[in-house]
């Protein structure tokens, strides 16, 4: 696959370490990806680092749609890491978006799932 792949997964919970393991999930994820000669992108790392590096600053999906929407209007494809894609309103309008845009969508919940995304197997 070439083009770039937008990368989505929940990020807030009031639970820190909540957060955290999203992140690494997210983290490893994207090295995979990269490893095999993929192009992901995803504001979630910006996202991040505004969270940890900067007091104040807004992780809402309102503050970050326009960026979200201009970043994935850009792919040829989209990931979707669970578990809990579902509970989260920006993931869930990054997949309405996508869809608006038809861009293919993959949802990625194990490592089994990702491990067949990078090596499909074909009938």
């Amino acid at each position: 696959m070439t083009g770039l792949i937008y990368v989505a997964s929940p990020y807030s919970d009031p639970d820190k370490q909540v957060v955290q393991l999203r992140m690494n999930k997210f983290a490893g994820i994207m090295a995979k990806l990269i490893e095999h000669k993929f192009h992901p992108v995803s504001p979630l790392l910006n996202h991040y680092l505004a969270d940890v590096v900067t007091v104040n600053f807004p992780l809402t999906w309102d503050w970050w749609q326009d960026y979200s929407r201009l970043l994935l209007s850009k792919c040829d494809h989209m990931i979707v890491i669970g578990p809990d894609w579902e509970k989260s309103t920006g993931t869930m309008a990054e997949i309405e978006i996508a869809t608006e845009l038809s861009i293919p969508i993959s949802y990625l919940t194990t490592y089994k799932d990702i491990e067949n995304f990078i090596n499909p197997v074909v009938d």
